[in-house]
């Protein structure tokens, strides 16, 4: 059986903290701190996205936003690095095997497709693994089959998932991650804490804030 037909894509884990997370440790890996924190520190100012003024954040604790205003800046800052243009032809695939997974990321977060971009979707996805030989050629990545990671072969069924059931948002583990943020973090931060009292505290915030929110509403009404 497909276990794909009954497992949406879940755009959050598997490409934000799978396959992206994983690309952006190879490069810093091939390009090293210092290079990678330069090529941060020289973006120029953007309206919306983050500067980088001390350099590559800790990586270790990224959220899934964060990774997400690093990929925005990651190919253009790649580009500008001597570290990868010192590695020939190689570094140049590593190059555009970023771009190619920017290319599929965007893709695959449009909140409505059309016979046009599915397909350069696909097309994006197979430039990235027609240039990923990039990374093992430097040595990277030393493991026997590199690639053979069920995060990137779960993007293969990006395309069918979207045809079969629609824009991936609607099953981006995001929203789920964002009511637990405002349903579960926040409440406890507002209660005493306590075994014993912080679950009906808990649910006393949520009512309160639901109540205010519905009144805003009508207010604003």
């Amino acid at each position: 059986s497909e276990i794909h037909s009954s497992m949406y894509p879940d755009v959050l884990h598997q490409l934000l903290q799978g396959v992206i997370k994983h690309l952006i440790s190879w490069i810093k890996q091939i390009m090293g701190s210092k290079e990678l924190d330069r090529c941060f520190q020289s973006q120029p100012p953007t309206h919306g996205i983050p500067q980088y003024k001390d350099g590559f954040p800790d990586f270790a604790r990224l959220t899934g936003k964060e990774v997400k205003d690093i990929f925005r800046v990651l190919p253009g800052a790649i580009c500008g690095s001597e570290a990868l243009q010192r590695k020939g032809d190689d570094g140049l695939s590593v190059m555009k095997a970023t771009c190619a997974m920017a290319d599929f990321y965007y893709f695959a977060t449009f909140p409505v497709h059309s016979d046009q971009s599915l397909p350069l979707m696909r097309k994006a996805l197979l430039l990235f693994h027609k240039h990923k030989t990039g990374f093992t050629n430097l040595g990277t990545i030393v493991l026997e089959n590199p690639f053979c990671l069920p995060k990137l072969h779960s993007l293969v069924h990006y395309v069918w998932a979207v045809v079969e059931a629609g824009a991936l948002a609607g099953f981006d583990t995001q929203l789920s991650e964002r009511l637990h943020s405002n349903m579960a973090k926040k409440p406890f931060r507002s209660s005493s804490r306590r075994v014993e009292t912080a679950t009906q505290e808990m649910a006393l915030w949520v009512e309160r804030q639901e109540a205010m929110q519905a009144f805003q509403s009508v207010v604003q009404w």
